[in-house]
């Protein structure tokens, strides 16, 4: 059995860089613990299921962006599925990660993540994203295009998550779901 890994300092600068209010903070706090729980002290294997469940309004979207901070740091994890329920949520998802947008959460984040989804994952200059391990990515999707692919766009490569070393499964915020840590 290993040590319980809390990743506190790292939590503290995350929280101040984000200026995250205690509630989200300590969900980023507690997703740290089950981590480390699951991999460190328990030395369980892939993969990890939590479920971080918090009230309408409290910052669900800087609670996913905290833990995202979080995983790519302490975790080196790089690849981040985000699977949103419809085209809405999914728009307002990706605003919360394209530079310069009025809902960006950018600013203070420590990566610049290269979002990917159903509309360009088939591109070369995605291919190429996809295939960088030092590259951040944020693979964007609605449940409509994984179950039922749009015919002009084709579905998404489904060899893409196996490929990855360590991906995280985030539902959007304000629904719930697994978040999915393989390492």
């Amino acid at each position: 059995m290993g040590i319980l890994e809390l990743h506190e300092d790292a939590i503290a600068e995350i929280a101040a860089r984000l200026d995250l209010r205690e509630p989200n903070a300590d969900a980023v706090r507690t997703l740290a613990a089950e981590v480390s729980q699951h991999y460190d002290v328990d030395e369980r294997q892939p993969p990890f299921e939590a479920v971080i469940d918090s009230a309408t309004g409290v910052g669900k979207t800087y609670i996913l962006a905290g833990a995202m901070e979080l995983l790519a740091i302490a975790h080196e994890v790089r690849d981040f599925v985000v699977v949103t329920p419809g085209r809405t949520i999914l728009q307002k998802t990706r605003d919360n990660f394209t530079p310069g947008h009025a809902k960006s959460l950018l600013g203070p984040m420590s990566f610049r993540p290269v979002v990917i989804t159903a509309d360009d994952f088939n591109t070369p200059v995605m291919r190429a994203a996809m295939d960088d391990p030092t590259q951040v990515k944020v693979y964007l999707f609605t449940v409509q295009s994984l179950i039922k692919p749009d015919s002009k766009v084709g579905p998404p490569d489904p060899q893409v998550p196996r490929r990855t070393r360590d991906r995280v499964l985030c539902p959007p915020p304000g629904h719930r779901a697994a978040h999915r840590v393989s390492r």
